[in-house]
């Protein structure tokens, strides 16, 4: 059968993978509630396009963090993908190229760094941080030498999700695939002797589980990369990144939408930047808007465009899952691992 849509790619990786691999990729946390409601929500999402517009062409590309993006797209950190193919973040890589997409490269990934930066593919590092602090920081600085474009800290960490597969399969990484960016370093494999799942236990004993916003701080101060916040889902926790924002401005902002993979019950990312709008909206700074709003001026193509370039339905920069407000200390959010 000929692929012809992501289920059908889904089928194709369930009859492919070996069990453990399958589960890992396809698994949520606990009985996976948040992972059906996150699908439900997707499939709750409209698009609302102009008609009649007189463009020949359309346009879908979108401005983030001062940078023209080709796709309205972000591929979030996604750890191990050669565990689904010999090419991994490589093959990933290329096709967010091909497509305009910017690619968000996991800490865990089984390709360093380096090597996904040589393929010329726009990244983005997805940071977890460690206990060890000169570890951390020299992924950040590996990140800032590949010409990685913007760090991704995820802050949903400390208490690692219970996904019941991986406890079930025993999760480890199976032979030939490694911690690429931990290579020679004291984080470069999972606990020997761990019980469930390897990376749970990995998670629990290196990652630290005691981030406050003063991490977030000592990162912004680390780096000159911009520092988008990945993670959060209560409005009292994006006001609190605004308030400190507007008092040092700093970071963009992002909503989780992966908490699938860290949470049972957490509601999905439409209820909840409807929580954040709430929150943020008489500040003129909204941390989230629905997907499916499409900006007048874009849609309809603004006047004077060359060639007849219509921009047609698209996430701008103050909306989908990554705010742009004002510059750089914001509060924002992809699950684990990533």
């Amino acid at each position: 059968m000929t692929p012809v849509r992501l289920d059908d790619f889904e089928g194709l990786a369930r009859r492919t993978l070996p069990d453990p691999a399958y589960d890992y990729f396809a698994g949520g946390a606990d009985d996976e509630t948040t992972l059906a409601e996150n699908r439900a929500a997707w499939q709750r999402l409209r698009l609302y396009y102009r008609v009649l517009a007189g463009h020949v062409r359309t346009d879908a590309s979108t401005e983030v963090l001062d940078r023209r993006h080709g796709a309205p797209l972000l591929l979030a950190p996604v750890a191990f993908q050669r565990m689904a193919h010999p090419a991994g973040e490589l093959a990933v890589a290329a096709a967010a190229r091909e497509a305009g997409a910017t690619m968000i490269l996991s800490t865990l990934s089984s390709t360093s760094i380096e090597d996904v930066a040589a393929t010329g593919v726009d990244l983005w590092f997805q940071l977890y941080v460690y206990r060890d602090r000169a570890l951390t920081t020299e992924l950040v600085r590996r990140a800032e030498h590949a010409g990685a474009e913007a760090l991704v800290l995820t802050v949903d960490a400390p208490l690692w999700g219970r996904r019941e597969r991986d406890v079930r399969g025993a999760f480890q990484l199976p032979p030939g695939i490694e911690l690429a960016n931990l290579r020679d370093s004291a984080a470069a494999a999972f606990p020997a002797g761990a019980d469930g799942s390897g990376l749970a236990a990995y998670a629990e004993s290196l990652f630290d589980p005691t981030l406050s916003w003063a991490d977030l701080e000592w990162l912004v101060e680390l780096t000159e990369l911009p520092v988008v916040v990945k993670g959060i889902v209560r409005a009292d926790d994006a006001e609190q990144g605004s308030v400190r924002q507007r008092a040092e401005p700093a970071q963009p902002q992002a909503v989780e939408h992966h908490a699938h993979r860290a949470e049972r019950h957490r509601r999905p990312r439409d209820h909840r930047v409807e929580q954040s709008e709430r929150g943020q909206r008489d500040r003129g700074r909204v941390v989230g808007e629905r997907p499916e709003q499409v900006a007048p001026d874009r849609a309809q193509g603004a006047p004077g465009e060359p060639d007849g370039v219509g921009r047609g339905p698209q996430v701008t920069p103050d909306q989908g899952d990554v705010r742009r407000l004002d510059r750089h200390v914001g509060a924002g959010a992809h699950g684990q691992a990533q």
